[in-house]
């Protein structure tokens, strides 16, 4: 029997528990104004940690599977919103952002079954979906470091060209899905 509590899909357990508290840590910190952006800092490169080691701890001890890729995927996804949420509450992204990375991640979830050939229907990844959801996860953490060095300009260029790729994965995941479907 599979173990649903192994020590991989812990890892995105405890991501999701993380992203709210840091989540909760962003709110206080631009809503309050308490200095605790070390602290957050720290918590980001957890999260950022437990995101690095699950898969590897899961691929080293055979614990990979269709549930722990998609707790994977429902943790950073859970990361990500709930910071952009707070973020652009805080007018630290645009809202445009967060609807284009809200879009991005539906669209993967709903095509990753049509692109998907086997079975279990696993999250199906591209190149530049991927990158775009890696960079996606370390803005939050750009943000709080670019308020401690105060050169904010460089999150938004980052954004810019993270939509540009965010828009690239998502027509080639649709073009993928037409063409699948035209031969049906």
């Amino acid at each position: 029997m599979y173990d649903l509590f192994n020590n991989a899909n812990k890892l995105s357990f405890l991501r999701i528990i993380l992203s709210i508290l840091f989540s909760i840590g962003l709110c206080d910190l631009y809503i309050n104004n308490n200095k605790i952006s070390i602290i957050l800092l720290i918590l980001f490169i957890i999260i950022s940690l437990t995101d690095i080691f699950d898969g590897k701890i899961a691929r080293k001890n055979n614990l990979t599977s269709s549930f722990g890729s998609k707790l994977d995927v429902i943790a950073d996804i859970t990361f990500v919103l709930l910071s952009y949420i707070v973020l652009v509450y805080v007018n630290k992204i645009p809202s445009w952002f967060l609807i284009l990375t809200i879009i991005v991640f539906s669209e993967f979830i709903l095509t990753s079954s049509i692109l998907a050939n086997n079975k279990d229907k696993s999250l199906i990844f591209d190149k530049i979906g991927k990158y775009f959801g890696v960079i996606c996860m370390a803005i939050p953490g750009m943000v709080l470091f670019s308020n401690i060095i105060n050169c904010n300009y460089i999150v938004n260029i980052i954004i810019i060209i993270t939509s540009i790729m965010g828009i690239i994965s998502f027509i080639s995941r649709l073009v993928k899905c037409y063409k699948i479907k035209k031969l049906d």
